[in-house]
């Protein structure tokens, strides 16, 4: 964790491959909050079934049947996130050439924005291929991109016991982070990510407003 923190402080952005076990599985050094995490599709945007997948993953990329320099000048064909990385990394590379400006968070954050959606194509996978499939040319013309994310948040119970038990009506307060464009209308839908936990959503929806470019807010009170 002190290297990649230490490499993104350096402006580095690192890209890291999901993993190849077929299952929904955290992945680390990828699955890393400052990383960005690749699965890997088919051609026709079907999520591999070697790859995993998992709430941390960021984006996907093709890795099935993806050609590869070997040794005596020859190609070979290979399946894996591994060969998906590279081209998120040669995306990541090209958004830095276009704007050498950019952080390594504004560059993650212009990777995820401009996917490409292949939730329709993949049933079953919601939330766990991350925002989709790589999309180069809409990442390096950044048109209309925007990006925010949960930066902290912190849960408190009304009874201020510091104990959630059965009932207790809990409180979350939460900053959100915009890394790219300023936005003029901003609201975060909450919603109940495990239905088996039982629990009721009773405003499920915060307005931020405007939130200007870099900057961090916190949920109104």
């Amino acid at each position: 964790v002190k290297v990649i923190r230490e490499a993104t402080a350096l402006g580095a952005l690192i890209v890291g491959a999901a993993g190849n076990d077929g299952q929904d599985l955290a992945y680390y050094p990828a699955a890393y909050e400052q990383v960005v995490s690749v699965a890997a599709t088919d051609y026709n945007d079907r999520v591999a079934a070697f790859s995993n997948v998992h709430q941390t993953v960021d984006v996907c990329a093709p890795g099935v049947s993806i050609l590869s320099t070997v040794p005596n000048n020859r190609y070979e064909s290979y399946n894996g996130t591994s060969m998906a990385t590279p081209v998120v990394a040669g995306v990541a590379a090209m958004v830095r050439q276009v704007h050498p400006e950019f952080t390594p968070a504004q560059v993650h954050a212009t990777l995820r924005a401009s996917c490409k959606n292949i939730d329709s194509l993949n049933p079953g996978y919601g939330g766990l291929a991350g925002n989709g499939r790589i999309h180069a040319p809409i990442a390096v013309s950044h048109t209309g991109l925007t990006w925010a994310s949960v930066n902290t948040y912190d849960f408190s119970d009304t009874d201020n016991d510091s104990i959630f038990d059965t009932g207790d009506t809990l409180l979350v307060s939460f900053s959100i982070a915009n890394s790219l464009r300023s936005l003029t209308a901003c609201t975060v839908q909450i919603s109940n990510g495990n239905p088996a936990l039982g629990l009721v959503i009773l405003d499920s929806l915060v307005t931020f407003g405007s939130v200007a470019e870099g900057a961090v807010i916190n949920s109104p009170i």
